[in-house]
């Protein structure tokens, strides 16, 4: 792969690196959990963002579906992190605590993993990608998991987990800015870094 590709590659990682430097370990705010929507329906606590979630499962339904009998393995992936992430999400949203969000957390970091090797592979290093995609998998939950056995101990740390955020949305801008995919992959990307984004704000992330 060219020097310049893995210059595009290296250059996202500047600010979470200082994120890193500069930052000590940081907490989950326990205020965070009061996103949650309170109001009941019935029997059912904070209904609203528990039902919402339902669109996550519906979506990695209907992509499990499209991806059936294809050789469409981040489309597989994706659709299994969408489904994972609503029930993880409903979860979440009926306890809403450190607990609980792990569950939330852990298939959102799937896809966050699949997104960015869906980039390269159909960007400009389809090599790259088949060579990172089983250890991101990997990784990216991994992550999550630092975070809540940090929490456990006394001493949050979501540093980790927000580099992995981070990363997609620096990459796929400044991939973007250079032109290095074509134009209904970039598209594709960001409708799928949106959605998420969507979702997480939608409910309460």
């Amino acid at each position: 792969m060219p020097v310049r590709h893995w210059i595009l590659l290296a250059l996202p990682l500047l600010l979470p690196a200082l994120l890193f430097a500069f930052t000590g370990p940081i907490a989950q705010p326990l205020d965070y959990h009061a996103f949650a929507d309170q109001r009941p329906l019935g029997m059912l606590p904070n209904a609203v963002d528990v039902l919402s979630n339902l669109a996550f499962v519906l979506v990695g339904l209907m992509g499990l579906w499209w991806a059936r009998g294809r050789s469409a393995l981040d489309a597989q992936l994706f659709a299994v992190s969408m489904l994972l992430t609503g029930l993880g999400s409903a979860w979440y949203h009926l306890v809403p605590d450190n607990a609980s969000l792990l569950w939330d957390r852990l298939p959102m970091a799937l896809a966050f993993a699949v997104l960015i090797v869906h980039t390269l592979g159909r960007g400009f290093a389809p090599g790259l990608a088949d060579a990172l995609r089983r250890p991101l998998i990997w990784l990216a939950p991994l992550t999550v998991l630092y975070w809540s056995l940090s929490e456990a101990l006394g001493q949050g740390d979501l540093r980790p987990y927000l580099l992995l955020q981070l990363y997609p949305i620096l990459a796929l801008t400044l991939w973007l800015l250079t032109k290095r995919l074509p134009p209904r992959w970039w598209w594709l990307g960001m409708r799928w870094r949106n959605s998420l984004s969507w979702g997480m704000r939608g409910c309460g992330r």
